[in-house]
């Protein structure tokens, strides 16, 4: 043993060492699994990927995009995984070898930095372990592990800057500017963040005295240059990103997510960074988080404390260095943090942060390698110091400090370090190869579609974090997922298209119309996609509603249909899945939908026949659906014709189409997920809350008044501090809920959040007397929250008001005031029933169903745009169209409520026309029984139903179908009753009980049977969870009993289980009750609905509209649409505003969803001439070449990709067409006026990427320059002998400098640390006289790092000691749990600065 511990300082030995910590484990995890680290596609094809890397916009992602940081795996990881596929590496094998050289390469470059200093023996393992395998590269080693490159490469920065420095000549400055080409190509922000180390050296040299200003100003400046020169390439690409791309920084965390993690205790033990604690629905984003929030969390918090302590009782020659370094990592890395409250530098940087410049620097934690670096430097010399004071303990305490280094990264040894949820086997399956090549065999003149989205590609199979198939395949694809790509306008048309699909909400009608318009030639049904990790569509309801759908051809299957199941981490056993029809058909894994008539991505279109179209990409949407898109006919915005006089004159022609739309809403939109993403229709002057700093909209046209979908409040204006939750947006939660007359409607706020101080504002048009308010409080599905303490605010008075059990069922609790004319009430939550908590997780959010304000009705309408008819000066004849969508959610996720319960939409036209009505409807999920009763059959009527599925009513237990069953709601089963009730008295006889026992329902073991209410009896039931054919059939044994109505209850159930998605908590699933047997046959109802004229259901400026509504019965109860026609003459609208008021659905039983109003062209209709003919002659990813034979009129050239002003043409004539307009919502458009040639070449060049190609060049030629200055420059002159570490009495002292040098800096300090602190400022002026006392001698000279430790210290007791004691649960919040103890970490931290300070001092005083 003692022969094995001597050979760790060995030289020879430690890089083996340091080698077989870094790939052995790594090659033992997991074996045969890829994890989902970087991208799929430097494993799928990385030939491919490098292929693609060197061009900025790339046509075969998102419908075209400027790639974001994808030039950067030009150097070095896409050469890796090329190389590890040439040689036929397995892809795990490969990332693992990966992973493992980034480790080793911090571990060596942490050796080598040492040696530069001159340190020898086995501290350099020390040090060099304790950097290579800090818990910091867990944040990103599984998921983002090209981060860690910065991290890696950061003490090769540091030795080359330390040689630089006292070597003269350009060698290190040379390998310095190629290391920064390695490390730095895809994260800037991360290497300039660790980049802080190199130039805070260099400045410390300076001050130190160690070297001359000039020097360190010489070398700082060839280093600079060689940084800059190599890292040409990458800068260029990040500047074409900003100007030509997606603002991505904007549309990912913003800076207070980061900021709340990045508290000083959880920075120390490297770690801080958000994503480390995220959780998601199965689990932990970063499955060793739990390990480091529970048993890890001692021994992370001792190592770094060692350090600490060595700092105070060591001396050796860079001991300032080291601790200026972790100084400034922890005081960089913590930011701004608290975001509400922080230190007077931090609200500087916060604000800096509202900059896109500042946004790029967020991930301050990623600047945590310079502490790391800092605290291994002193680790290592503790065990040197260890050496010099008892050689023979210098062994034997290095091989006890590298085996707790090891044990600290617990996940490395323990085989958890991948995530096994992030993970997927080595072969993808063989049917996606199959697809394909199916599609690539199609050509690469249209797109391929894939549906559904996803945030991230987690399969059934594996998770692979991007989709497979445009891995393997050339054609060019588009899927929505978590962050957009392409420009605004195309992730809108793509975010339109897939919200429908994700909500259920999608007109098949409309999905292949819509795929010509996206050049799409085929679209791809994933149906084994892990759907209850991000809520996604289930597969088998998805397929039922797309394998019918008009305008494809034949689908085409690949691999085998099965039956997707969800689990076992989160079943997803809810509304949806107990609403699903018997007999589902199960889809294949990937089917292919061709469409048909497809048009290319580059394509002609005809001018005089436009479609123009008021409203933004979800009125496409729904223009689709109504059939009045067609191919040929150029789509075009009317917001984007107002400064076009041009366009506008060439668009609004009598042949043109104008739709009118209630889309292009003002609202506020979120990005964390791909559901629920859209706010609510805000008023135009209402206030936008710049504070959420997740409400990121994307523009995609001219915001001005006239442009877009508005509200308007009259009566009572209603605002509020938010709504719904911190996460998404839930439109249903809105503040005029809270005042809109129906108790079905509800504000709701704070969702698993803290509610105090969240506050609703109810403005009235004039001042008026308020003798009192009436008080609703919302309730919504498992609540479990109530507010108990309100302040009224009345204009400038205020009164506090408990809100008791009254409020809470109606009519409300009634709150007498002073009846005083009053304008504005604010009502603010001080607190609720269940006080304040630590963690919120589970609670519902609070808020009102109905305020009642005496004497004030509120009114709300939606305003349509009116640009369309702003800028129609008088009537061309245009066919006009107005269409019209309830916003509406899934009834089956009873969680939401829905945005609107009735349309009511207010529209301006310019002139009067004659239009025609038409529309769709569908039966109200929230409808009353009474209005699904048939005309002579019996009433039936149940305690409750399963939420959204109309099959599941009561009658379904009567009906005698074995297809449908009375379901109640999800929830305790016990009470649940239902009732037939006959027109007279029967007998009911040989009562028997069918229930479903599928494995999926819970069962029925005792129910009390009661006829005309009065029990007859209790019955004992089975309680099966699963029979052989899903059913059991159980005779009650009742005695014979005659009344009108017979109810069954259940009394006992065998319960199945579930986990909720949305809370994590058990919830008990329904029974289901196919039949009651009891004599009678149920009516069938017929097979076609048709409701005959009815004046109830909408109103147009006041007076009521007779419209029809018919339809199949199956259609009705399933919820799919019903057609509504006019029943009268055709509407005949003036000049002017109009408003349309649809009917509640709950109050009608019927939803109107859609309305349709058409006006036919008064022209005559036009012939039109053939379009010209295209061809194309080269097509690159940024260059096409095209000819066009045959036009004799305008037209447009289209380039169905992502709209780029990067995109010029240019004809053979020399003459340049300039940038695009945008067409067809998202594509570039140049209208071409033809000359008398009959045959015109034309050039399509994305211009910017000629400067790509200058930067990639220039960097290659600096890169060999550099290369060459390596090879050929001087050698290191070698380090001066800078003395073995020594043990330090921390008792002793020593004056060090005159006393009022030590004043000054004791102010100094006193100042840095008051700028630092975000509380206990007094702390400051503390640490500025204790550091003033150390200088001048008057107490130990090591007082400052002791307090050091002795704060942080106190700091990671208490935090685990609570942790013990409470068991806070590892999420987002976790380090928040701890925020009181944040701040004796920064006075540790302002310690450490005070005691680096001071060996600066002594330094110079040497």
């Amino acid at each position: 043993m003692r022969r094995v511990v001597i050979t760790l300082g060995r030289g020879r030995v430690q890089p083996l060492v340091l080698a077989a910590v870094a790939y052995l484990p790594l090659l033992a995890n997991d074996v045969g699994r890829v994890a989902a680290d970087t991208k799929a596609y430097l494993y799928l094809d990385p030939g491919r990927l490098l292929a693609r890397a060197s061009y900025m916009w790339q046509p075969e992602v998102a419908m075209g995009t400027v790639t974001h940081q994808n030039i950067g795996y030009l150097w070095p990881v896409g050469p890796f995984f090329w190389l590890g596929e040439a040689v036929g590496l397995p892809d795990w094998i490969t990332q693992r070898l990966w992973l493992g050289s980034v480790l080793l390469a911090a571990g060596l470059g942490m050796r080598w930095f040492l040696r530069t200093l001159g340190w020898r023996g086995a501290a350099l393992l020390v040090s060099s372990l304790a950097y290579m395998l800090s818990p910091y590269l867990l944040n990103y080693v599984d998921r983002h592990s090209v981060i860690l490159l910065p991290w890696a490469g950061l003490p090769w920065l540091m030795g080359l800057t330390v040689r630089a420095l006292r070597t003269p000549g350009w060698r290190h400055a040379a390998i310095f500017g190629l290391v920064t080409l390695t490390v730095g190509g895809v994260n800037a922000s991360s290497l300039l963040l660790v980049g802080i180390g190199p130039v805070a050296w260099l400045a410390w040299c300076a001050v130190e005295g160690s070297a001359p200003w000039r020097r360190v100003v010489g070398t700082a400046a060839r280093i600079g240059l060689a940084f800059a020169a190599t890292g040409i390439w990458w800068m260029v690409g990040l500047a074409i990103q900003s100007r030509y791309g997606l603002p991505t920084l904007h549309l990912t965390e913003n800076y207070k997510v980061v900021s709340d993690a990045a508290t000083a205790p959880e920075l120390f033990r490297g770690l801080g960074y958000w994503y480390f604690y995220g959780q998601g629905r199965l689990g932990a984003w970063i499955e060793p988080a739990t390990s480091y929030t529970r048993w890890a969390l001692p021994l992370s918090f001792a190592l770094p404390l060692l350090a600490l302590l060595a700092a105070a009782i060591i001396r050796f020659r860079h001991r300032g260095h080291a601790l200026m370094l972790i100084v400034l990592g922890l005081l960089v890395g913590i930011g701004a943090h608290p975001y509400d409250g922080p230190s007077p530098l931090g609200r500087i940087f916060r604000e800096l942060t509202l900059t896109d410049a500042g946004l790029a620097l967020r991930s301050t934690p990623r600047a945590l390698p310079l502490s790391i670096l800092g605290t291994s430097m002193l680790l290592g010399a503790g065990a040197a110091a260890m050496g010099r004071w008892r050689p023979r303990w210098e062994q034997p305490v290095a091989a006890l400090l590298c085996v707790l280094v090891v044990a600290n990264l617990s996940p490395l040894w323990q085989g958890e370090i991948l995530g096994s949820l992030v993970q997927r086997p080595e072969d993808v399956p063989g049917y996606w190869h199959e697809a394909a090549a199916h599609l690539d065999a199609s050509g690469d003149g249209t797109r391929v579609l894939e549906l559904p989205g996803s945030d991230f590609a987690a399969y059934r199979w594996g998770n692979s974090g991007d989709p497979v198939l445009p891995g393997l395949m050339d054609r060019p694809y588009v899927a929505r997922e978590l962050i957009p790509q392409g420009s605004p306008a195309s992730a809108a048309l793509l975010v339109a298209l897939d919200s429908e699909v994700q909500e259920d909400r999608l007109d098949p009608d409309g999905l292949a119309p819509l795929a010509r318009l996206m050049g799409v030639g085929d679209i791809v049904l994933r149906s084994d996609l892990q759907f209850e990790r991000f809520r996604t569509p289930r597969p088998d309801d998805l397929w039922a509603d797309l394998r019918d759908a008009p305008g494809f051809g034949p689908a085409v299957s690949f691999g085998t249909p099965v039956a997707n199941v969800a689990g076992p981490e989160r079943p997803l056993l809810d509304q949806h899945t107990l609403s699903r029809p018997v007999g589902s058909q199960h889809p294949a894994p990937a089917i292919v939908l061709p469409v048909l008539d497809a048009q290319s991505i580059l394509r002609i279109a005809d001018p005089t026949r436009s479609i123009v179209l008021s409203g933004d990409a979800d009125g496409l949407v729904a223009a689709a659906g109504e059939g009045l898109l067609e191919a040929g006919r150029p789509v075009l915005f009317s917001a984007s014709l107002l400064d076009d006089p041009v366009l506008l004159a060439s668009a609004l022609g009598s042949n043109a189409r104008l739709i009118l739309t209630d889309t292009n809403r003002l609202q506020g939109r979120r990005w964390g997920t791909i559901r629920e993403t859209t706010g609510y229709t805000q008023r135009w002057d209402e206030e936008v809350d710049r504070g959420d700093l997740s409400d990121q909209r994307l523009d995609v046209l001219p915001v001005r008044p006239g442009t877009l979908t508005v509200a308007r409040q009259t009566g009572i204006r209603a605002d509020a501090s938010g709504y719904g939750n911190p996460v998404t947006f839930t439109a249903g939660d809105r503040p005029f809920h809270a005042v809109d007359g129906r108790l079905d409607t509800a504000w709701t706020v704070g969702a698993f959040d803290d509610v105090v101080g969240e506050h609703l504002t109810l403005t009235l048009d004039e001042p008026a007397p308020i003798e009192s308010l009436t008080f609703m409080q919302a309730r919504s599905q498992g609540q479990n929250r109530w507010i108990t303490d309100l302040r009224i605010h009345l204009d400038d008075q205020a009164m506090d008001v408990v809100l008791d059990a009254t409020s809470r069922t109606p009519p409300g609790q009634l709150v007498h005031l002073s009846g005083a004319d009053v304008r504005v009430v604010v009502l603010e939550v001080r607190d609720t029933d269940v006080g304040r908590l630590d963690h919120y997780a589970g609670v519902t959010g609070v808020g009102f169903a109905e305020v009642g304000v005496a004497g004030v009705a509120a009114d709300e309408t939606i305003l349509l745009p009116t640009d369309l008819t702003d800028l129609l000066g008088y009537d061309s004849g245009a066919e006009l169209a107005i269409v019209l969508t309830r916003q509406r959610s899934d009834p089956r996720d009873p969680i939401r409520s829905e945005p609107e319960r009735g349309m009511d939409r207010t529209m301006d036209l310019p002139w009067a026309r004659t239009f025609e009505l038409r529309g769709e409807a569908r039966w109200s999920a929230h409808a009353d029984d009474a209005l699904l009763d048939d005309p002579g059959a019996p009433r039936v009527r149940a305690t409750a139903s399963l939420a959204g599925d109309l099959v599941s009513r009561g009658r379904a237990a009567f009906d005698d179908d074995p297809t449908t069953a009375w379901q109640p709601p999800i929830g305790p089963q016990d009470g649940q009753a239902v009732t037939i009730t006959h027109p007279v008295p029967r007998a009911f006889r040989d009562l028997t009980l069918t229930y479903r026992a599928d494995g999926l329902h819970s069962a029925p073991s005792a129910v009390t049977v009661l006829v005309d209410g009065v029990p007859i009896g209790r019955s004992t039931l089975p309680g099966t969870l699963r029979a052989a054919d899903d059913l059991v059939t159980v005779d009650l044994g009742l005695p014979d009993a005659t009344g009108r109505s017979l109810t069954i209850r259940i009394d006992e159930v065998v319960e199945r289980r579930t986990m909720n998605w949305y809370s994590g908590l058990p919830d008990v699933l329904s029974v289901a009750i196919v039949d009651i047997s009891d004599g009678f046959d149920f009516p069938e109802r017929p097979q076609r609905i048709d409701t005959g004229c009815r004046e109830d259901l909408l109103r147009l400026d006041g007076r009521s509209v007779p419209v029809r509504i018919t339809g199949s019965t199956p259609d009705a109860f399933a919820r799919r649409p019903l057609t509504v026609t006019a029943c009268g003459p055709t509407l005949e609208l003036s000049e002017g505003e109009h408003r349309i008021v649809a009917t509640a659905g709950a109050d009608s039983m019927y939803d109107l969803d859609r309305l349709v109003l058409t006006s036919a062209s008064s022209g005559i209709a036009p012939t039109h001439a053939g379009m010209p003919s295209l061809r194309v002659q080269k097509l690159d990813r940024t260059e096409i070449l095209l000819q066009v034979e045959g036009a004799t009129s305008p037209y447009w050239l289209i380039l169905g990709q992502s709209l780029s002003a990067g995109w010029h043409l240019r004809d053979d004539a020399g003459l340049d067409h300039g940038p695009p307009r945008l067409v067809d919502g998202f594509a570039n458009g140049w209208l071409v006026a033809p000359d008398d040639a009959a045959r015109t070449s034309f050039r399509l060049v994305w211009a910017p990427q000629r400067t790509v190609w200058i930067g990639l060049w220039a960097s290659v030629m600096a890169a060999l320059a550099c290369l060459l200055v390596a090879i050929r420059g001087r050698r290191d002159s070698g380090p001066l002998a800078p003395g073995s570490p020594v043990f330090e009495d921390p008792r002793r002292s020593r004056r060090v400098v005159p006393d009022g040098r030590a004043v000054a800096l004791g102010l100094f300090v006193a100042t840095f640390s008051v700028v630092n602190l975000p509380s206990w400022h007094i702390a400051g002026p503390v640490i500025g006289l204790l550091m003033t006392l150390a200088l001048r001698g008057s107490i130990p000279r090591r007082t400052m790092p002791v307090l050091a430790v002795l704060a942080m210290g106190s700091a990671a007791a208490l935090i685990a000691i609570e942790q013990i004691r409470f068991r806070h649960p590892r999420d987002f919040v976790w380090p928040l749990f701890f925020e009181g103890y944040h701040v004796l970490g920064v006075l540790a931290i302002l310690c450490l600065a005070a005691g680096a300070v001071q060996a600066l001092v002594e330094r110079r005083a040497a």
